[in-house]
């Protein structure tokens, strides 16, 4: 994708800052097509983009499957939007275990899921196709109910990260022309005690092409003003649990517009794909 993208952009395509509409760069392997992506201009200010494309790994082929990180991916291109928030915990060595946000798009060709077959992708598609019929506008995500925890059922979520969700709040499903789609707010985590906070905090989305040849997996770095507070630290290390739940509560009956970006911007800036 690289060498094809810098042909038509010319070599200022590796490090580039979004001012306009974004590009349209092709790719294709022996096997399949890699799929090309274009759009609007992103609705926050970020520093660069990168674009990556794949050929894919069928289940013939890969060499990790039952592991935490399985890699029979299909052929797809990722798009990085480099965010120019800073990372404080990190910067001051404070972060035990993290996944910072970051902003990214990746779009995978499923012509050939089951026939390559592409394994791990499958369950994901399945859950995806039901939620986008019932529209359900919650799941269950193990919060507390009446002093006990309510079964968790986890939200589609392609690529493998080896991470479960802190947080599955402000569940908006996408009708867009190229296709339909789910957004929640979530936190990757491996363990207990921790809290959602404004590194980590994502707007996941995770889409179908109307023909269902493209899966879209996106990701973006999102900020709430309630995650500030100088007093978090200290109540999360006295109760994660209970700052969690209190947390989503918040940011799960706040407007959209009180995060950074706004998340109905973000819905919007997904809709003008072109996906080919």
């Amino acid at each position: 994708m690289f060498a094809k993208c810098a042909r038509r952009l010319g070599t200022a395509a590796l490090l580039l800052s979004i001012s306009w509409a974004g590009p349209t760069c092709f790719a294709s392997s022996s096997k399949e097509e890699i799929p090309s992506i274009s759009f609007d201009r992103f609705p926050y200010d970020i520093k660069r983009f990168y674009f990556f494309s794949y050929a894919g790994t069928p289940v013939s082929e890969a060499k990790e499957m039952n592991g935490p990180g399985p890699d029979d991916f299909p052929p797809h291109s990722v798009v990085f939007l480099e965010d120019p928030r800073r990372y404080p915990s990190l910067e001051k060595g404070h972060a035990v275990y993290m996944m910072p946000a970051r902003n990214v798009v990746r779009v995978y060709d499923i012509s050939a899921v089951t026939t390559a077959p592409y394994q791990t992708i499958q369950t994901h598609i399945k859950h995806l196709r039901e939620l986008l019929k019932s529209r359900p506008k919650t799941v269950p995500s193990g919060g507390k109910q009446g002093g006990e925890y309510a079964k968790y059922e986890q939200l589609p979520d392609y690529p493998p990260r080896n991470a479960g969700h802190l947080v599955q709040v402000k569940m908006q499903y996408l009708d867009a022309r190229w296709g339909n789609g789910l957004f929640y707010v979530t936190q990757f985590v491996q363990g207990v005690g921790e809290w959602p906070d404004n590194e980590q905090l994502v707007y996941l989305f995770q889409g179908l092409s109307k023909d269902e040849r493209f899966y879209v997996a996106a990701d973006f770095r999102v900020t709430h003003p309630s995650l500030e507070s100088p007093q978090i630290r200290k109540e999360g290390e006295s109760d994660a649990e209970a700052l969690t739940e209190k947390l989503a509560s918040i940011m799960g009956k706040d407007r959209d517009g009180a995060f950074t970006p706004a998340l109905n911007k973000i819905r919007d800036w997904v809709s003008t794909f072109q996906i080919k």
